[in-house]
């Protein structure tokens, strides 16, 4: 499994320098447990990998949404049983199936989706998660290194600091910062009411 951001990235941005690798391995499993939280929170699985899926149509449905997007190639569709032709479908890379015609159900789909994270930790992978959405993971796994043992140096949440009457108040520690909270609802999945 690769994580939605780079290694790299993480190091620029909490000031460490790439041939300090003292931090590598904590930082490594802070990343991959972001990664978990942003795919969790955007109820899907982000990683490239093909799937197989099973949905049911009814009468008049021309359209499939599937579970992962984007969506990078079709391998196979079969409905009522029967192989369905690629010129009887068409697809878009957010992961709407459309059929020329009604599809008999169930419809099974074979396909590809999903973000290249095999370049997270090794820069001459392949890695093509959106700008955006990395960074939303870097801030992500920023709030967790800062929180940690490893960085406690520094503390990420304050909300507010008053000292004249010596108040600090802190965000609370499960809501996502609303900059993460609008990047990560832009990869969502929602519900597609088709």
């Amino acid at each position: 499994m690769g994580a939605l951001a780079r290694l790299s990235r993480l190091k620029a941005f909490l000031g460490i320098p790439t041939t300090d690798t003292t931090k590598d391995e904590e930082l490594k499993k802070i990343l991959l447990s972001a990664s978990a939280f942003a795919s969790s929170y955007c109820r899907r699985q982000m990683e490239k990998m093909q799937r197989v899926e099973e949905h049911r149509t009814s009468e008049g449905q021309k359209r499939i949404v599937l579970e992962a997007f984007p969506v990078i190639s079709v391998a196979r569709v079969v409905a009522g049983g029967e192989a369905v032709s690629e010129a009887d479908y068409w697809f878009t890379e957010e992961g709407i199936l459309t059929f020329a015609e009604e599809p008999p159900s169930p419809v099974q789909v074979t396909y590809t989706a999903g973000y290249e994270t095999s370049g997270w930790v090794d820069e001459n992978q392949p890695f093509d998660v959106p700008a955006e959405l990395e960074q939303a993971v870097v801030l992500l796994a920023t709030s967790d290194y800062r929180d940690s043992e490893a960085g406690s140096e520094a503390r990420w949440g304050i909300e507010r600091k008053t000292w004249a009457s010596f108040q600090v108040e802190y965000a609370h520690p499960d809501e996502i910062p609303p900059k993460i909270r609008e990047i990560l609802d832009r990869y969502r999945r929602w519900d597609s009411g088709l």
